[in-house]
């Protein structure tokens, strides 16, 4: 019931601020990036060479976590034949705990390597996943800028004293190349 009426509050408070997404993340398109889609649980933004950028807010549940959430997004991932990289630790500027994770990608039937980048935070109400996607020989360009975009994220939905939202993944690790 208290999750329901979160969300409901929620939902009230972010259709009732201009630029949607506001109630639930405060999200400000990276330079070089357009907003191209824009509503109360997501964001979608394009660079003029195809680099896609997205933030995406889905429900938490009872007993979700960091470390629930990243391993199954991982899991789902590797079964698509994305290969983990890198894994880092990484913080909001409000001080939820998140975990960066780095992957290549060829699609099936290709000869073209991409790049995919999700930025994964937990609160006691949300997950919020980040992710940041293109041809492999744009990742340096973008990918060193990603910091900046994630140290000024604000996320809603910590309660006080929230072991969720301060716990961040035990040991990250460097995938072997």
């Amino acid at each position: 019931m208290a999750m329901k009426l979160r969300t409901i509050l929620a939902f009230v408070g972010a259709t009732a601020i201009p630029g949607c997404s506001q109630g639930l993340y405060s999200l400000e398109p990276p330079l070089g990036f357009a907003t191209v889609d824009d509503d109360w649980r997501s964001t979608r933004m394009k660079a003029a060479d195809n680099v896609g950028m997205s933030m995406s807010v889905f429900d938490n549940v009872e007993g979700g976590s960091l470390t629930y959430w990243g391993t199954d997004m991982r899991r789902k991932l590797k079964d698509r034949e994305y290969a983990l990289v890198d894994t880092k630790r990484v913080v909001s500027r409000n001080g939820v705990a998140g975990t960066r994770y780095d992957f290549d990608y060829t699609a099936p039937g290709s000869d073209v390597p991409k790049f995919l980048v999700v930025v994964l935070f937990v609160t006691d109400d949300y997950r919020f996943v980040l992710q940041l996607a293109g041809h492999k020989e744009l990742q340096e360009q973008y990918a060193t800028r990603l910091p900046t975009t994630v140290a000024d994220l604000r996320l809603s939905g910590c309660g006080r004293g929230s072991a969720i939202c301060e716990g961040g993944e035990p040991k990250p690790r460097r995938a072997k190349r």
